[in-house]
């Protein structure tokens, strides 16, 4: 097996076996990323020798016997959601990007570099990464390497595309309406959204103004293997000032999980949308051959207040309500003639998006409502399963056509709870189908545990051959 087909877990074994040398291991992504990305178009701020120059460096320090971090020589992409140091960071806005710092470095982003990791470069994402595909004016538009025709998912559309297609092992995103989880599913990897407040969102582009969004905002990891997600968790956890959400809540460990105890619910439609005949068959085989491996696996039915998601979420965090007012004010400190069409579909959405005072009071109330149904749903389960989206990737765009498909992965944003995808199926055109993993708040190595015993279920998809 080449290099870049290896899990990030492995490879940093071989490293520190002295079994490749990182220069090597660079080599390997680097020569993939070559072959992949004119084709999918995922990754940007991508410089071969300064890369190779950094694998040099580490292998000097494996030499001289220097201390080496859990991340050492590991190369590791990210979202263009973040602050890092020599790059760029733009949310694919070419302003952003001309007046970006390239001295600052998220929180997050530091901590991996401290272990030992090298930057590959910056994915794509949509314009102020407000879309669930990734097209932008700055780098263009990103494609699913499963079906050039069909999206990668967003806003970390362009991390899930490299990562699937093998351009990298492990990366950062973020995610707080999905944008994790979606692309995941879209893309046939695994992708982790946190418990809210696990990992500080400090050096997130362009500021950390706060807000509702933001009450919804985490960051996390994605992989083709599980066991990475628990890999980069553990480096990038932990509280920070900067990030008044943020708690000091230690990682549990998944090898603490004994699967076979596990209480696990399930629905199969949350009474908004339902999913495609393809999602369905996907998701009603993954639960059987999941329950040998757990203590009960029972259905249920989501709770009437899940049939407002889209308003809670998308409508009254992400719109707004005030018909464009805030956006526009932050879009007049922007110096750009234009934006791309998939962002200004966002703007005209946020247009007709109107309430008054009293129902932002309701609507805030209503969220603490849907809390608390969620909690009383796992009253007496570990864990809850069901669908990532209504369907596999979509075409170029059509998703803000069809915002209700992601009501499934925006119930997480408005609990905080932790939620993972992880692919289960294929659909009869050959588009990969992901399951989501939900567990309660603060029970990460929960949802960590089932996904690791998913994919020894389910398989883990190769990396993929574009065609």
């Amino acid at each position: 097996m080449v290099l870049y087909e290896l899990s990030a877990t492995e490879i940093i074994k071989k490293i520190k076996a002295r079994e490749v040398t990182c220069v090597e291991v660079a080599n390997s992504f680097i020569e993939r990323i070559k072959e992949i990305n004119p084709s999918i178009n995922a990754i940007h701020q991508f410089e071969p020798e300064c890369i190779l120059a950094e694998a040099r460096k580490k292998d000097q320090d494996i030499e001289e016997g220097k201390l080496l971090g859990k991340l050492h020589g590991l190369p590791i992409s990210l979202k263009d959601a973040f602050y890092a140091p020599d790059f760029k960071g733009a949310k694919g806005c070419a302003h952003l990007f001309s007046t970006s710092p390239t001295d600052k470095a998220a929180v997050a982003v530091k901590r991996i570099l401290d272990e030992g990791a090298i930057i590959l470069g910056i994915t794509n994402a949509p314009e102020f990464c407000a879309a669930f595909e990734t097209s932008n004016f700055l780098n263009g538009t990103t494609h699913n390497p499963y079906d050039l025709t069909r999206v990668p998912g967003g806003s970390s559309g362009g991390e899930a595309a490299l990562i699937a297609a093998g351009g990298s092992c492990l990366g950062l995103g973020s995610d707080a309406g999905g944008s994790i989880r979606e692309p995941a599913h879209y893309c046939g990897i695994a992708g982790l959204k946190p418990t809210k407040g696990l990992i500080p969102t400090t050096g997130n582009v362009p500021n950390d103004a706060g807000g509702l969004h933001t009450a919804l905002l985490t960051f996390g990891p994605m992989a083709r293997r599980a066991e990475d997600l628990e890999l980069l968790l553990s480096v990038i956890i932990g509280a920070d000032n900067g990030d008044p959400f943020s708690v000091p809540v230690p990682l549990k460990e998944s090898s603490s999980v004994d699967i076979s105890k596990l209480r696990v619910i399930y629905f199969l439609d949350n009474g908004v949308i339902t999913p495609d005949q393809d999602t369905l068959t996907n998701i009603s085989s993954a639960i059987e051959r999941l329950k040998p491996h757990v203590a009960s696996i029972t259905m249920v039915s989501p709770p009437e207040i899940f049939k407002e998601t889209y308003r809670l979420a998308w409508d009254t965090c992400f719109l707004g309500g005030d018909g464009g007012q805030l956006l526009f004010q932050s879009l007049a400190k922007v110096d750009s003639p234009k934006f791309s069409p998939l962002f200004e579909r966002h703007i005209e959405k946020v247009k007709a998006s109107s309430f008054d005072n009293p129902e932002l009071r309701l609507r805030i109330a209503q969220i603490y409502e849907y809390k608390q149904a969620f909690l009383k749903l796992m009253d007496n389960a570990d864990i809850l399963l069901c669908p990532v989206t209504a369907t596999p990737a979509r075409s170029h765009g059509t998703t803000h056509d069809n915002l209700n498909d992601y009501t499934y992965v925006m119930m997480s944003n408005l609990t905080g709870v932790p939620a993972a995808s992880i692919n289960c199926g294929f659909a009869e055109n050959g588009l990969p189908i992901g399951i989501q993993i939900i567990a309660k708040p603060w029970e990460d190595h929960v949802v960590l545990a089932v996904a690791k015993k998913g994919q020894e279920v389910f398989g883990i998809p190769d990396v993929v051959n574009i065609k």
